[in-house]
C-alpha cells in the first residue's frame, strides 16, 4: 500500500512561503520537512469521507481531501 498526496488540495499557509522564499529551500524539500498546514490526518473509506468532513466543520474547523490509499 502506498498513499498519493494531493498537495495542491489545501491552501499553503502564508509562513510556509515565507519560510521557502528565505531559506531558498525547494518545494520538494519543504514537503519532506515540514507538514505544509495539515495538523491532523484521518484515514478513512470513501463512503464516510463527507461524513467526516461534515462532523469536523460542524465542531468549527475546515477539512480538505488530501489524498488516498492506492494498492
Amino acid at each position: 500500500m502506498n498513499v498519493k498526496l494531493n498537495y495542491n488540495s489545501w491552501q499553503l499557509p502564508e509562513i510556509f512561503h515565507k519560510i521557502m522564499f528565505a531559506g531558498e529551500i525547494p518545494e520538494e524539500e519543504m514537503i519532506n520537512v515540514y507538514n505544509l498546514g495539515i495538523g491532523y490526518c484521518i484515514v478513512t473509506s470513501p463512503n464516510n469521507e463527507s461524513n467526516i468532513h461534515n462532523i469536523i466543520e460542524d465542531v468549527g474547523f475546515r477539512s480538505w481531501t488530501i489524498g488516498e490509499v492506492v494498492l
